[in-house]
């Protein structure tokens, strides 16, 4: 199952979970944004995997990955994921604020995935 989870972003989680060029991006009062992650069942259980930033945290096949996002509320996705995530990030974020720090975590898994 695809989840989407809609959470706040501040300065000092940022720099905690994406490092100091993500961080920059986040303005005071922080932001929210947009994750997205996926559930499977294994052996019965339900086990969480996020693939978001590559080097993060390999998965070992057997046990639930921590998410590359904070605490916050999961929308199961449905038919159309792209569509719902976008209907999300227009309903909870503002894109002034979104978009640059966006474009910082791109940039710092790319200087992550260089190193």
């Amino acid at each position: 199952m695809l989840v989407h989870r809609v959470y706040r972003v501040s300065r000092t989680s940022a720099l905690q979970r994406y490092g100091g060029v993500a961080a920059g991006a986040v303005p005071e009062d922080g932001l929210t944004d947009v994750h997205r992650y996926l559930v499977l069942i294994l052996a019965g259980q339900e086990v969480t995997i996020d693939i978001t930033f590559p080097g993060d945290q390999a998965w070992d096949g057997h046990r639930p990955m921590r998410l590359a996002c904070g605490e916050g509320r999961d929308f199961p996705a449905g038919d159309d994921p792209d569509a719902e995530k976008a209907a999300l990030e227009a309903s909870y974020c503002d894109p002034q604020v979104r978009e640059p720090f966006i474009a910082a975590l791109a940039l710092a898994s790319a200087l992550a995935s260089s190193a």
